[in-house]
């Protein structure tokens, strides 16, 4: 069944019944829909509309795509963006951890441990 079928699909989907379940809680935390435009190099447009919903520690988000082939609805449940969550922090303190090592070998090429090696001058 297509939308132009029943005009009305929209409020029956996964999307539409995750989104009025937790907005309906009491304790639900809800951040403002943020929209995101994407423009390829052959100038075609997406529009991302990204919105959060945090209940019982767990975040939901909720995402929309449009562009010209039509659009798409996610929810992507707080497991997922727990999941992206740890990752994410774990890939942020590799690249800290890197930055560090060259950090300490710029250090040394420059003539001095100096305090990046713990020592003092």
């Amino acid at each position: 069944m297509s939308i132009t079928d029943n005009p009305m699909a929209f409020l029956e989907d996964d999307y539409a019944k995750v989104q009025a379940r937790l907005a309906a809680h009491p304790e639900h935390v809800a951040s403002l829909g943020r929209v995101v435009e994407l423009t390829t190099f052959l100038g075609h447009t997406e529009t991302w509309i990204v919105k959060t919903i945090r209940l019982e520690g767990g975040d939901t988000v909720l995402l929309q795509r449009v562009g010209s082939d039509g659009g798409e609805r996610f929810v992507l449940p707080a497991e997922v963006t727990a999941a992206i969550a740890s990752q994410r922090d774990y890939v942020i303190g590799k690249v800290r951890e890197q930055g560090a090592k060259r950090g300490v070998a710029t250090k040394r090429a420059g003539g001095g441990p100096g305090r990046a090696l713990g020592r003092r001058k």
